[in-house]
Parts: structure tokens; sequence; C-alpha cells
């Protein structure tokens, strides 16, 4: 028994083999190895697409205020809002651009 069956109660089917089961030749099974393969590309090229839709870069200039995200485990205690002050502290002014992502506050 695998450590994934363990884990999931499950076996995974080598798809190779169920498809050789199902074709008679192998050139049969090439051309659906190709039209898979064909077909994750375009699921791949799909996902992208919506999260370049989506995705919105952002850039400050000099003399914006920011809010500096905490990671999941840190927080600070809030004054004004709870919800916001768990994920956020400051109001940060950036005093200089470094790099591209790098800012001086």
């Amino acid at each position: 028994m695998t450590l994934f069956e363990v884990l999931y109660s499950f076996i995974l089917i080598n798809l190779t083999f169920v498809l050789l089961e199902l074709t008679n030749n192998i050139t049969d099974l090439l051309i659906v190895c190709i039209v898979l393969l064909d077909t994750i590309n375009l699921v791949a090229i799909i996902a992208k697409f919506y999260y370049d839709d989506n995705y919105k870069l952002i850039f400050f200039k000099v003399n914006n205020k920011v809010y500096f995200k905490l990671y999941k485990k840190y927080f600070v205690p809030a004054k004004e809002s709870r919800k916001l002050g768990r994920q956020h502290i400051g109001l940060f002014k950036v005093i200089k651009r470094i790099e591209r992502l790098i800012y001086k506050l």
C-alpha cells in the first residue's frame, strides 16, 4: 500500500494502461496522448488568461500612503477596526522607490 492510498483511500490508475486496453495499436495511443497534451496546454492557457484578467499590478509613488500587510500568523491588536487591524498595520509614507517592488517607507 502506497502513502497516497493511505492518505486518500483510493488508488490512482495509470492512464497509459487504461488507454492501451481501450486501443488496439500504438498509433491510436499516441494520437490520444497528443490530444490529451493539447487539452492540458489549452487549459493552462485559459487559466493564465483568467489570472491575468483579474490580477492588477500596483506601484506606489513617492508620498503615497500605504498599509503594510502582515503574514497570516502575525497580527497587531487594532484600535479602530478589528478586521483591518489584524491584517494590516500603519499608514506608512513612501519616501523613496529603490527598485521595482522595493520601497523605503
